[in-house]
């Protein structure tokens, strides 16, 4: 699968879990898409200096997600609706070539964070500008754990 195609494949998953939580219908805010994506890099560049290479992968897959999701979102121009699907492509390249390097194969470690993001329940906090997942124990006992094993490249 190229990029491209895995691009779609993401915008796909991300737009039903949007609208499974009726995010498609906020208007979307640059500011706080960026310290969505933002606190991922923090966690993927924790997980590097650490050598985790699971959580690099975990947060770089967040990030596409963050952005996917925003990207479902009422927009109030074009330009800033192209700027972020710009931003998305070259963010999904990156990841892809770094995942490979690293012996994963992205789409098999996006369909894993899926898998993980599905399993949650929570809802929109305004105060956080992000999807908040209830983390209460009868929650956490319907968590799925992303297995990146099943993502390496045999």
């Amino acid at each position: 699968m190229d990029w491209k195609e895995l691009g779609l494949y993401i915008l796909k998953e991300a737009e039903e879990w949007a609208k499974e939580r009726r995010l498609n219908e906020l208007k979307y805010n640059a500011d706080s898409c960026k310290g969505n994506v933002f606190e991922e890099y923090s966690e993927y560049y924790r997980a590097k200096a650490q050598g985790d290479v699971e959580g690099m992968l975990d947060a770089m897959a967040d990030s596409l997600i963050y952005i996917a999701v925003d990207l479902t979102k009422n927009f109030e121009t074009e330009a800033d609706k192209r700027e972020l699907e710009e931003y998305f492509a070259i963010e999904l390249q990156n990841n892809v070539k770094e995942a490979e390097e690293l012996g994963y194969d992205f789409k098999k470690v996006m369909g894993e964070v899926f898998k993980e993001i599905n399993s949650r329940t929570g809802a929109w906090s305004d105060e956080l500008g992000k999807w908040k997942k209830f983390e209460t124990d009868e929650a956490k006992a319907k968590w799925y754990k992303a297995n990146m094993k099943n993502a390496k490249i045999s």
